[in-house]
């Protein structure tokens, strides 16, 4: 039964794969033609390997990441994202060292450890 269903499974994903009907939303530029990383998007997305909003999250990073909103990112833009994220990192250990702080602290207030 398992051989027929991955079999069954292969055919539908190649009609997939060979089927060229796009639907609305394939070009997403705008520019009247589908470029292959349009097409192989549509299809990742067609195929239900990768999900829509995992792809719209990664396209969201992309854009907060091109400064300059030229379509493509420089290594000037790269290493101050990476500056970024090594920054929002810092912060959260501090805060989250700063919490350990106030619990231990708290604990010693109370004489001990505290049920929560």
């Amino acid at each position: 039964m398992q051989i027929y269903i991955r079999a069954r499974n292969r055919a539908a994903r190649q009609r997939l794969l060979e089927s060229v009907t796009f639907g609305a939303g394939v070009d997403v530029d705008g520019d009247g033609e589908i470029d292959r990383t349009e097409f192989i998007l549509f299809k990742l997305e067609q195929m239900q390997e990768v999900d829509s909003k995992v792809i719209a999250e990664i396209a969201a990073r992309f854009d907060e990441i091109d400064k300059d909103g030229s379509g493509s990112v420089d290594r000037s833009e790269i290493a101050a994202a990476e500056k970024e994220a090594r920054d929002r990192m810092r912060e959260a250990a501090a805060v989250t060292m700063a919490a350990v702080k106030l619990r231990k602290k708290s604990q010693g207030l109370f004489g001990g450890r505290r049920k929560d």
